[in-house]
């Protein structure tokens, strides 16, 4: 089904990334539990226009812990910030950005102290579950336009761009996540 939403993260890691993992910050790992961050006030929408690394960046924001007042006027006001950092990085894409030039544009900013990043599930479970809201980096796949009849995307078809969303709860054993819905 063709779709005429643009995706606009786009992959960039840097070496010195790898020196601040969130495993660092949560020390052992411990069992997974059931939390789930408020989001923001404010349903935010980028529309059809790709600029999904500072929505999400005003999604991350706008929940708990943070919870600051975003708006949809927020994020494209502060837009062309993430897209200079891109280009200092020595990225110039002709459209989108990198995660990561969205988390140097709220450290500039002063949103935000410091980020770390995760380098596989259990970094993000673990996240969700003991210190906040996740931004997540993903690949996007021609079936994840749709959800099926549990409001839930498959990552299946042709990959079809990238796309920053933001995580705010985890939820083992839930009925959706294929266990037996106890918490």
């Amino acid at each position: 089904m063709p779709n005429d939403r643009i995706l606009d993260r786009k992959v960039y890691f840097d070496d010195q990334s790898r020196n601040f993992p969130i495993r660092r910050q949560l020390g052992q790992p411990r069992p997974i539990k059931k939390r789930i961050w408020k989001p923001g006030l404010n349903v935010l929408d980028q529309g059809q226009e790709g600029q999904c690394v500072i929505f999400g960046w005003g999604a991350e924001l706008a929940a708990s812990p943070h919870r600051y007042d975003i708006s949809d006027e927020w994020c494209r006001q502060h837009w062309p910030i993430v897209v200079a950092k891109d280009r200092e990085m020595g990225n110039d894409y002709s459209d989108g950005a990198s995660v990561l030039a969205g988390a140097k544009a709220m450290q500039m900013l002063g949103n935000v102290k410091s980020y770390y990043w995760g380098f596989g599930i259990d970094d993000v479970l673990q996240t969700l579950s003991r210190r906040g809201p996740v931004l997540l980096g993903i690949n996007w796949y021609s079936s994840m336009y749709e959800t099926d009849e549990r409001g839930l995307v498959r990552a299946e078809g042709s990959l079809v761009g990238g796309h920053c969303i933001l995580a705010h709860g985890v939820w083992p054993n839930h009925e959706r996540a294929g266990g037996g819905g106890s918490d």
